[in-house]
C-alpha cells in the first residue's frame, strides 16, 4: 500500500487493529481535488470492467461537481456547504439505487 501511496502521491495509509483481530489497512483520499486530479483520470485511464464501472460513473461526476463547487466557493462561500450536502446526497442516492439499496437502510428517507 505504501508503493501505491508513493505512486500516485495523495492519501494517506490508516493502520487499525480491532481488539483479537489482524491489522487492517486503509487508504484514504479525502481531498476533493487529488479526487479530481489523480483518482478519475486514473480510472478513466484504466476503466473498471465490471458493474463497478457503473458506479464509478456516477460517483465520478459527484467528485466532478464537488470541485467545480470548490472552485466556485469564492463567489458563493456561504452557499459551498447547502450545495456540497446536496451533491452528496444525489451521489448517494444513484448509488444505492445502482446497488438495489433502499434510501431507508441508511435512516435517510429522501
Amino acid at each position: 500500500m505504501e508503493l501505491v501511496k508513493r505512486t500516485l502521491g495523495v492519501g494517506t495509509l490508516y493502520v487499525t487493529k480491532a481488539k483479537g483481530k489482524s491489522s487492517a489497512i486503509r487508504f484514504i483520499i479525502r481531498s476533493v481535488s487529488d479526487l479530481h486530479n489523480v483518482i478519475i483520470p486514473l480510472f478513466r485511464e484504466y476503466p473498471l470492467k465490471t458493474r463497478k464501472a457503473k458506479e464509478f460513473e456516477v460517483w465520478a461526476k459527484g467528485v466532478e461537481a464537488l470541485f467545480d463547487d470548490a472552485r466556485d466557493r469564492h463567489v458563493q462561500y456561504n452557499k459551498r456547504g447547502e450545495k456540497a450536502r446536496q451533491i452528496c446526497i444525489k451521489t448517494k442516492q444513484k448509488l444505492s439505487a445502482l446497488r438495489g439499496y433502499q434510501p431507508q437502510m441508511f435512516g435517510y428517507t429522501p
